[in-house]
């Protein structure tokens, strides 16, 4: 069987020694903890080449629940509704795929990481032929936080490389 290193990333640092693995990846993770900055930067402390980050869109799904109207009073919207009992996991963070290629680049470079690729994956897509109105009051209502286009962005996937040293280092 695998060995398994248990940690509680609300709290606890990662008990590896810095530079430990060649490459860390961080799947879906960050936007279920309290705190993903020092989570983040543990991510960073304990990788040596590369680090993987991947965060998902939460105005895409929010809004296609919207969108298509499959909300029902008895069901909670994914992991935004107020469910009657704690739920085990979920998000805590909502944010949209600007705001999450935004933060993976502000840690790159508070950690001394550079971004070496920044990609988010389509995801559902858009008519063309909307109604008109319908457009005009997406493009109002969204044009600050979550553009119009991340309504539709999928998950972002970010590629961390060490910042490259300058020959004088």
């Amino acid at each position: 069987s695998a060995a398994a290193v248990v940690v509680d990333l609300e709290q606890d640092p990662l008990p590896f020694a810095d530079g430990a693995f060649d490459s860390v990846l961080c799947l879906d993770v960050l936007e279920h903890l309290d705190d993903p900055y020092r989570v983040f930067d543990e991510l960073c402390r304990v990788a040596r080449l590369v680090v993987v980050i991947a965060l998902p869109n939460p105005w895409s799904t929010f809004y296609n629940v919207l969108r298509h109207g499959r909300y029902r009073s008895t069901q909670a919207v994914k992991y935004y509704g107020l469910p009657e009992a704690l739920p085990r996991n979920r998000h805590k963070w909502f944010f949209s795929a600007e705001e999450a290629e935004a933060f993976i680049r502000a840690g790159a470079s508070r950690n001394g990481w550079t971004v070496t690729d920044v990609r988010t994956v389509a995801g559902a897509r858009r008519r063309r032929l909307a109604h008109p109105l319908r457009t005009l009051a997406e493009w109002v209502l969204f044009r600050r936080g979550a553009g119009v286009g991340g309504l539709y962005a999928g998950q972002t996937w970010a590629l961390l490389e060490p910042a490259r040293q300058t020959q004088s280092d």
